[in-house]
């Protein structure tokens, strides 16, 4: 008989400000952006959640939400008690929540806390590690999950992995009490197992919501329930798996995922998974409460991804890094073996979140639409092993401020509500209005009490009210119209975003969301007018700047994207994305030592954890910034070496890449950076290896969904990455049948992706106008009639069945829509000039266009050598040449730009420079037929004929066919008094006529 071990109570000290205190914590969200219950979620008053001693002993640990306002308004200071000793206070670097280390004395009773609050006394509690110490721990958040579900999510961990403790957090469950749980734990043989009280507001989850979208600050308490188990309970863990209830790991060939992580290099492994559908498996009772073993069907086409969480080995983490919901911060994790995945099921879950936004269905509601579903036989096998045998009210106080009272009559007056005393819950949320009158989210509140007592009128009244107030600000339509940007009625989002704009001027966001709009649907120069205007308008903003460098960049406009990123570094100099772009920029403006500089300066950025996490919390105190996600470290490490390689250093791009392959196993970036490497050193075997590695993990990359649920533009954004990545490294792979595969299930997916059409044709286009890229265009075209890239496809295809004139048309159109690269320019530059009837005003247009080219790129060999042609051809000879010089200089491997410099330069009568150009073309080339009749040509007018001659009939037997050239011959063997040989000569060049 097994017997049942004893519950283990462990409690916290931790020090809250209370209903009634002169200082809160005040939320940064704009009142018109909150939710009638906002203030009900929000963690106003905890200052720390718990104050514990270290593992060694040596000092305090004090957890809690991030201080924010607190810092200053509390003006906190410690003391030990006995002595009085003031303990200084070592703040640790953390996202949403404060961190504080206090050195103190081993006789400290007790902490004194000194603050502008008054006086409080915490005891700190003892240091529990040494309860899980070479255990391996599941932990976990809970709230109001059946007991029945956390036994067998401890069961099938304990039989299948060698789990054997469980940490859980309970966070204000009313199913059931805490000491229910305790006893649940403690009926679990072989399990030392802790449930905790964490009694603490989880924050407004209302980030899915339209008024309130992408908005996610507040979230403290489970933050603070990572690191405060860390650091209490698991210093001395042999590992422990971060998973929620309705989760469990599965590893192939019943490996634990515990022993894989002890074993792992960096002792964390990350990793995703796939739902399972909330359907009863064939044999199971539904009359009965849903268990995990009652459910083994998954979708069986892709299906949407689950968020990653992962499994680590705590005292192998630096305390720089921290611990988050669905990683590490900070921390790299290890190589992760194949097959290791969660199963997230639908069914075993309380209804706490929706499955997407838009759809208000409850995850464990049946879809009778969802009948693609298939057993997952591994997973049934794995239940069936893991279970067998298991059965189955007080007025306000006077405030320091007004803010801070509305506040506390707001919370008050949700308080009553709570326990239904309706009329004072009236009386309290009037006097709240009546001192904020303008904060729309306390009259929707005041409406759901007067909904409670059948005032339907009145509380219509106030629903209407709490909408005026709401439509009176800019930033609510903004709001709205990024909420509809990202779910994809962009027309709707482009009313909103103008509405916006026109209301708050100097509101920058709006500019660029309404820019990222047209710019996402193709509308190049309609987005750089908003960009303009917002840049005229609103306060100095990196990101619109930045915005403005992307979109000159995509355009072409090189010079104009790097005046804009210099401008957008200006203001924010520690902007790590933006250093990435300005090497970009650099390296393709052939100045590869600024280049690597600047990409220096990025992966110095990424490299301070520090940094990162305060660019996390940057972008959560500024929400409406629309911030640039920072860039994967080992892009900026590829970016790297690519302008290594351009400046010929390749023992450091060698070494460089090395190292990559090190630090990111997972991750096709750096077997692409191994690629160029090793393509450059010519050792082609081991570089296709490498590049198909790469392409390995694009795949992959490209086979997983998006772990949580994304609006249709935030989807499209980061699917369409992975995509586009996955069909550059076939592009380099020259494998273009599958390259355009690729892109094909990019517009079945998303037809409105002007981008992904536009490359399809580029691929589609490689052996000349297909069908299918006709097709594609013209329909492209009917789509995004703005879109100058497909007005640039259009002409390729008018040019390639001859249709010059139409060619040059839509040319012209596609730049006049904003398509200002330097290859389109320089190229119709070529069409107008390459016409025996050109025009004075055609030689005008391509001088200006091959001008714009060159201002671009100025080492387009191409550009310049055209300009030579132009220059030529209206009798400015000196710099004609000069231009024909720069493009030899530019392409010094290009045998016909040194071949047609040297025949110019014969007939400008330059006789020793022309024989050093067509010596160096003959070496390129030694068989070319115009560069052996240019040395004939250059010997006849040197008076040297029997020269002339020889190297004329070299460049016949090299090519007989042009019969200008035999004439030529004819005659020169006519002025040479060899007339029977000339008469040959004629009657070939009579024959080829």
């Amino acid at each position: 008989m097994t017997t049942m071990n004893k519950p283990i109570d462990v409690t916290v000290s931790s020090w809250s400000l209370g209903l009634h205190s002169p200082a809160v914590r005040r939320p940064k969200r704009p009142p018109v952006l909150r939710h009638a219950d906002f203030e009900d979620k929000y963690d106003f008053h905890t200052v720390f959640y718990d104050c514990f001693w270290s593992a060694d002993g040596k000092s305090l640990k004090l957890i809690g939400p991030a201080l924010m306002n607190l810092e200053a308004d509390l003006k906190l200071r410690f003391f030990a008690m006995p002595g009085g000793e003031e303990l200084k206070p070592v703040p640790v670097s953390r996202v949403f929540i404060s961190e504080i280390t206090l050195r103190a004395p081993r006789k400290l009773q007790c902490l004194r806390i000194e603050s502008a609050a008054g006086t409080a006394y915490v005891v700190p509690q003892p240091n529990l590690s040494s309860l899980f110490a070479g255990r391996r721990v599941l932990m976990t958040l809970s709230q109001n999950n059946e007991l029945e579900w956390i036994r067998d999510w401890i069961i099938f961990h304990q039989r299948l992995h060698g789990c054997d403790a469980a940490l859980v957090y309970d966070n204000n469950s009313t199913f059931y009490d805490v000491s229910e749980l305790k006893g649940c734990l403690a009926a679990i043989p072989g399990i030392t197992g802790v449930a905790l009280n964490w009694p603490y507001r989880y924050g407004p989850f209302d980030g899915r919501l339209p008024l309130t979208y992408d908005l996610w600050e507040g979230h403290f308490c489970q933050f603070g329930m990572l690191e405060h188990a860390r650091y209490r309970f698991l210093a001395s863990a042999r590992s422990c798996l971060n998973l929620d209830i309705d989760e469990l790991v599965t590893c192939p060939g019943g490996k634990s995922i515990f022993k894989l992580t002890e074993a792992s290099p960096r002792g964390h492994l990350k990793f995703s998974g796939k739902w399972v559908e909330a359907h009863r498996s064939s044999g199971t009772d539904s009359a009965k409460k849903p268990l995990h073993r009652d459910f083994w069907h998954r979708k069986a086409e892709r299906t949407q991804g689950c968020e990653n969480k992962y499994a680590v080995v705590p005292s192998r983490i630096p305390d720089t890094a921290q611990f988050a919901v669905h990683d590490i911060f900070g921390y790299p994790d290890s190589k992760l073996p194949e097959g290791i995945e969660i199963r997230h099921f639908k069914a075993l879950n309380t209804n706490w979140s929706v499955d997407r936004p838009g759809r208000l269905k409850d995850r464990t509601a049946g879809d009778a639409t969802d009948k693609d579903l298939a057993e997952d036989k591994p997973l049934a096998a794995l239940l069936k092993k893991a279970f067998a045998g298991v059965d189955g009210e007080m007025p306000p106080p006077p405030t320091l401020d007004k803010e801070t009272a509305v506040y506390q009559t707001r919370q008050r007056s949700g308080h009553l509500l709570r326990h239904n005393r309706l009329a004072a819950a009236d009386k309290v949320a009037r006097q709240a209005i009546a001192a904020a009158p303008k904060w729309p989210a306390l009259r929707l509140h005041h409406a759901a009490i007067l909904d409670k007592q059948s005032e339907a009128a009145a509380a219509d009244a106030a629903r209407k009210d709490a909408q005026r107030l709401q439509d009176a600000e800019g930033i609510t339509h903004f709001e709205r119209g990024r909420y509809l940007l990202h779910t994809g009625d962009w027309a709707g989002s482009a009313r909103l975003l103008h509405r916006a704009i026109r209301m708050s001027p100097r509101f920058a966001p709006a500019y660029l969301a309404l820019a990222r709009l047209f710019w996402a649907s193709g509308r190049h120069r309609v987005a750089e007018s908003v960009l303009k205007r917002g840049l005229r308008k609103a306060p100095p903003s990196p990101h619109l700047h930045q915005a403005m460098a992307e979109l000159l960049s995509s355009t072409g406009r090189r010079n104009e994207a790097l005046q804009q990123a210099d401008k957008a570094l200006a203001l924010d100099p520690r902007n790590d994305n933006l250093h990435l772009l300005r090497s970009r920029l650099l390296r393709e403006s052939g100045r590869p030592g600024d280049a690597t500089k600047a990409a220096d300066a990025a992966i110095a950025l990424l490299s301070d954890p520090a940094l990162h996490l305060s660019q996390i919390n940057d972008a959560i105190d500024r929400p409406f910034d629309i911030n640039y996600p920072s860039p994967d470290r080992s892009i900026a490490q590829l970016e790297r070496i690519r302008c290594l390689l351009q400046n010929n250093d390749l023992k450091a791009a060698d070494a460089q890449s090395l190292a990559m392959l090190d630090e990111y196993p997972n991750q096709p970036y750096p077997h692409e950076a191994r690629f160029l490497v090793l393509a450059t050193r010519g050792q082609n075997a081991a570089a296709r290896r490498q590049l198909n590695e790469a392409l390995r993990l694009a795949r992959r990359n490209v086979d997983q969904w998006p772990a949580q649920t994304l609006g249709r533009y935030k989807e499209r954004d980061w699917y369409e990455g992975r995509l586009m990545y996955l069909w550059y490294l076939l592009h380099v792979a020259e494998r273009p049948d599958e390259a355009a595969d690729i892109l094909r299930l990019g517009l079945k997916l998303y037809p409105e992706s002007h981008y992904t059409a536009v490359r399809l044709s580029d691929t589609l286009s490689a052996g000349g106008p297909s069908p299918e890229m006709k097709a594609l265009v013209a329909e492209s075209l009917r789509k995004f009639p703005r879109e100058p890239r497909f007005w640039n496809e259009h002409a390729r295809i008018l040019e390639a069945e001859g249709d010059k004139a139409g060619a040059i048309a839509a040319f012209r159109h596609a730049i006049g829509l904003g398509l200002r690269q330097s290859w389109i320019m320089s190229h119709l530059a070529y069409l107008l000039i390459d016409t025996p009837n050109r025009t004075p005003a055609q030689l005008a247009e391509a001088k200006d266009l091959l001008s714009q080219a060159l201002a671009l790129d100025d080492r387009s060999a191409l550009s310049h050598y055209r300009m030579g042609e132009v220059l030529w051809a209206e009798g400015n000879r000196t710099q004609a040449l000069a231009s024909l010089r720069r493009a030899a200089e530019l392409a010094p491997d290009t045998a016909w730009l040194w071949s047609h410099l040297g025949g110019v330069l014969v007939e400008t009568r330059d006789f020793a420079e022309a024989l050093l150009a067509l010596q160096h073309a003959e070496k390129l080339q030694p068989d070319d037929m115009l560069t052996q009749f240019r040395l004939g040509r250059l010997a006849e007018e040197k008076g040297d004929v029997d020269e002339a001659l020889a190297r004329i009939a070299r460049a016949l037997a090299v090519d007989p066919a042009p019969a200008w050239v035999w004439r030529h011959y004819a005659n020169l063997l006519d002025r040479s008094g060899r007339k029977a040989e000339a008469e040959k000569a004629f009657e070939s060049a009579e024959g080829r006529a």
